[in-house]
């Protein structure tokens, strides 16, 4: 009989850490939060209007003439840096035009309400209204384009070492001779 109770033992141990160890993983699901309420249309739109996402030709406009500048720098040599605030001028209004064309901002509700909760919408919406939040939507821009203009030199300095990693890769699969 003692044999057969110290046989049992272990098994009665594996079934109780079994069944704990199964409760542990289900208990989340057994007492999971309550979904939160999504945020309404109108909340996200006014969080866009106030991150100054609603705004998106003065949010990526800068960077996009940036960009643009320095392909036409590279395709015509001679064009003088004062084309620089005019690519800006029409790169930005045009942004602008078409994105309240093509209604982007009402495109991106969807997308808000789909990974925030209403009540994230509301903190980060007080955030963009408090001094802080408007001083980072007024600078914006500006660090959007020193951060392109950064990446594209970094980008530039280490291409030379990315692209022998590349042509070295592809001559050891024999994608390339």
């Amino acid at each position: 009989m003692l044999a057969s109770n110290s046989i049992n033992r272990p098994r009665s141990r594996s079934a109780s850490v079994l069944a704990w160890v199964t409760l542990m993983t289900m208990a989340p699901a057994l007492v999971a939060a309550p979904e939160q309420p999504a945020p309404t249309v109108a909340q996200v739109q006014a969080l866009l209007q106030a991150s100054g996402t609603g705004n998106l030709g003065a949010q990526i406009g800068p960077v996009a003439a940036q960009q643009l500048s320095i392909a036409l720098h590279r395709a015509y040599p001679e064009l003088s840096a004062s084309a620089d605030p005019v690519v800006m001028d029409v790169v930005v209004s045009y942004l602008r035009r078409q994105a309240d064309l093509d209604h982007v901002a009402d495109r991106l509700v969807p997308i808000y309400t789909k990974y925030l909760t209403r009540v994230d919408v509301e903190q980060i919406t007080a955030f963009y209204h408090s001094p802080a939040g408007r001083k980072l939507v007024s600078v914006t821009p500006a660090i959007s384009v020193e951060s392109a203009k950064l990446g594209q030199q970094w980008m530039e300095q280490i291409l030379p070492g990315l692209q022998t990693d590349l042509i070295g890769r592809l001559k050891a699969d024999k994608l390339i001779e």
